[in-house]
């Protein structure tokens, strides 16, 4: 793991004078979202290479590598609340009819539940 932690931060730098300070190859101005987009697009990385002579696999490896870290990252972070919105979209979704047959009250009751428990959308400030 310590390899892959080296491996990434030798060869993608944020530097704010770069790029506007998105990640980037270093010592290039290939920015790592492109490499992303490129490989999603083409898993094939030969057209990459062509078209950034400078990339190499193994900056391609710790783009790959900086783009796990960031996933593991978000997961770390994400609130306890974030798994029971999960289950308000099941719920929405069971009452829309997608999995299965409701009882119209049921329906009813459950959605004024769900709008009772939202907090609600603060009122739009328009400067006219």
């Amino acid at each position: 793991m310590a390899t892959k932690q080296q491996n990434y931060q030798d060869r993608i730098i944020v530097d704010p004078r770069i790029m506007a300070g998105n990640p980037v190859i270093k010592g290039t101005r290939i920015p790592v979202k492109i490499v992303l987009k490129r490989l999603a697009e083409n898993l094939n990385p030969k057209r990459l290479f062509e078209d950034y002579p400078r990339l190499t696999e193994d900056d391609i490896k710790a783009t790959l590598t900086y783009a796990e870290q960031l996933v593991e990252q978000e997961e770390q972070h994400l609130p306890p609340s974030s798994q029971q919105k999960h289950a308000s979209v099941e719920e929405v979704l069971a009452l829309a009819g997608a999995w299965g047959e409701r009882n119209w009250e049921e329906v009813e009751q459950e959605l004024d539940r769900i709008r009772h428990e939202s907090t609600p959308t603060p009122p739009l400030e328009l400067d006219l």
